[in-house]
């Protein structure tokens, strides 16, 4: 097994010498990369809790807390989608809520309604040294799939990198002591297993899909959004068109290029506004040869907020034949990274 006199000598929570090459083939094999398990005892070790030669963790969290964090559904963090009932643990005046703002269209209250795009958290409470949020979800008006009150305690792993177990508990009513009507759990394995977004302060390396073209999906390659890993610096995003719908063609009859480079573009990293052009001279794209962009994004990066592109049908008027704006006709939300 392991060398203990190798170079690099790793000391486990559990009390094993492992060194730091062994240590590499049963840590980072699966989500969360920072966990794995002894491979003398199978306890649960990550690198938060293996110390080196002078007592020193080999990794520290880069945050303490779920405070301020987002988590999507999925096995991995590139999986989910924000607002596919996504959990957004936020203070002030908000405070943490559940996100449906990207959720399937038949995913309806009993009374027929969609649900809110932001559904609040109450009764909740942070216990950051035990890494655990206690919090609940009342349906008052209209019932949820016949349940009126959901119970939630999410237990999250030593980096809050996921939510590594823990439960919803439902019931038919708002209040009362009767027992849940079923319960689901979190965790790997589990039927919800949720991992946490890193932070986002930029939109670089993200992509954006239009959700509304096809039911309750926004697809990378429908017209969406990429912005390079370098945009603070390099200005370079582009549209794709890898998979276009079957009428989106060129005045020419030929089909939208798979990568569309913006032009003119600038970025106000204060106000988070973006501000191109898209160019389709000599040719024409529904009935348009130039577009001007303009939007804002939200201020976690999880979706344009406000904004609008202005459609000239001459590359050089002066006034656009059309304005589409975000949040109206446009809807476009985080939907994954740059590959």
């Amino acid at each position: 097994m392991a060398d203990a006199g190798a170079s690099v000598v790793v000391k486990t929570e559990c009390g094993h010498t492992l060194c730091r090459s062994c240590l590499g083939k049963v840590v980072g094999t699966e989500l969360p990369y920072t966990k794995g398990s002894c491979p003398y005892c199978r306890a649960s070790i990550s690198l938060y809790s293996c110390k080196d030669e002078q007592g020193r963790p080999l990794e520290t969290p880069e945050t303490r807390t779920a405070r301020g964090c987002v988590f999507v559904q999925g096995e991995k963090p590139g999986d989910g989608v924000i607002g596919f009932a996504s959990y957004h643990f936020l203070d002030g005046e908000n405070g943490p809520y559940i996100s449906y703002a990207a959720c399937p269209k038949d995913w309806r209250l009993d009374d027929g309604s969609q649900p809110p795009c932001k559904k609040s958290f109450e009764d909740y409470a942070y216990d950051d040294e035990n890494r655990v949020f206690t919090g609940t979800v009342y349906w008052r008006n209209a019932s949820f799939y016949g349940e009126r009150r959901w119970e939630y305690q999410m237990c999250f792993d030593e980096g809050f990198d996921e939510i590594s177990s823990g439960y919803v508990r439902f019931f038919k009513t708002v209040e009362g002591d009767e027992e849940p009507s079923g319960t689901i759990a979190f965790g790997k394995g589990a039927e919800l297993r949720y991992t946490r977004i890193k932070n986002i302060s930029s939109p670089c390396g993200q992509v954006y899909g239009q959700y509304g073209l096809l039911p309750g999906k926004a697809l990378v390659g429908l017209a969406s959004y990429h912005f390079s890993d370098a945009f603070s610096q390099d200005l370079r995003a582009w549209i794709s068109y890898e998979m276009p719908l079957p009428g989106w063609k060129l005045e020419s009859g030929a089909v939208p290029p798979k990568t569309k480079q913006f032009e003119n573009v600038a970025w106000e990293e204060d106000t988070r506004t973006f501000r191109a052009t898209a160019e389709w001279t000599p040719d024409s794209f529904g009935g348009s040869q130039k577009w001007v962009y303009t939007f804002c994004f939200s201020d976690d990066y999880s979706h344009i907020e406000d904004g609008k592109v202005e459609c000239y049908a001459n590359a050089d008027d002066d006034e656009p034949g059309e304005v589409h704006l975000y949040g109206v006709h446009l809807n476009y939300r985080r939907v994954g990274v740059v590959q």
